[in-house]
């Protein structure tokens, strides 16, 4: 039984779980190398100027980084085929991941130059949202079999 649209044979789902694990963990470390390395700098001047900034945005990532995960996933119709669910997948774990990395690195831009640890509060929340989209078999698998996939929105016509 063929799916519409199915532009191939059904992935491989060790290999792609492997392949989005790979892609959620670069996202998810780059932070904390920053981190790392910002902490190995000697400290500028303070200047404490980005520090409220970045403490709301890293709370306002939060939401805004599960929005669009739910967003993008929330698009994709049951029907669709399986690659086209995971790439769904795909693209709403480098949507989430990609916006709170955003801010927790203007965190960490504004931890150096002020040692405000409050200013760190977008890298917990990028570890945070790491840690809801991580991909998962059961996830994946949720995803490849259209009778659990539901991520449709309203119900097929």
């Amino acid at each position: 039984m063929s799916e519409r649209g199915n532009d191939g044979p059904a992935p491989d789902p060790d290999e792609e779980l492997g392949a989005l694990r790979g892609v959620a963990i670069a996202l998810a470390a780059s932070p904390l190398v920053a981190v790392g390395i910002v902490l190995a700098l000697p400290p500028p001047s303070p200047w404490r100027g980005l520090v409220a900034p970045a403490a709301l945005f890293g709370i306002v990532a939060l939401a805004v980084g599960h929005r669009a995960y739910q967003s993008i996933l929330g698009r994709t119709r049951a029907s669709a085929a399986p690659r086209q669910r995971l790439s769904a997948l795909r693209r709403a774990t480098i949507a989430a991941l990609a916006v709170t990395e955003a801010v927790a690195l203007f965190g960490v831009v504004a931890f150096h130059l002020s040692r405000e640890p409050y200013a760190l509060v977008g890298v917990a929340t990028h570890l945070v949202v790491a840690g809801g989209v991580w991909p998962t078999r059961a996830r994946l698998q949720g995803v490849l079999d259209p009778t659990e996939f539901s991520g449709s929105r309203s119900p097929e016509s």
